[in-house]
């Protein structure tokens, strides 16, 4: 049985592990739009990559690549890009985060 004290520190990691991984994607996210010669003061989590960011599917397969080599570990990112079968229409960085954190959460 876990006390209070085990599962105050096991949320505190598990904000930690939030918080580090939404700077790792900012840092990938400003990485590449240097790349396309684009910057943006902040990445916030409402930022949508197609229409605020103006991705195409080449971007998204760049950030994909750059997240699991940040990560050192495949994601399985077509969990997150496709519903029933078909590509969704946008996402936002709190997906990526959300999404990223609960694969390295699943992982370990």
């Amino acid at each position: 049985m876990k006390t209070q004290i085990q599962l105050d520190i096991n949320n505190l990691l598990e904000e930690m592990t939030r918080m580090q991984t939404q700077i790792a994607i900012a840092s990938i996210l400003h990485k590449l739009l240097q790349q396309r010669h684009l910057d943006i003061e902040e990445v916030s989590p409402h930022l949508r990559l197609r229409a605020d960011l103006g991705f195409e599917s080449l971007d998204i397969v760049n950030l994909v690549v750059a997240i699991e080599e940040k990560f050192q570990q495949k994601l399985c990112f077509a969990q997150l890009l496709m519903k029933d079968g078909q590509y969704v229409d946008d996402l936002n960085v709190e997906q990526l985060v959300t999404f990223v954190v609960s694969k390295l959460h699943h992982s370990n």
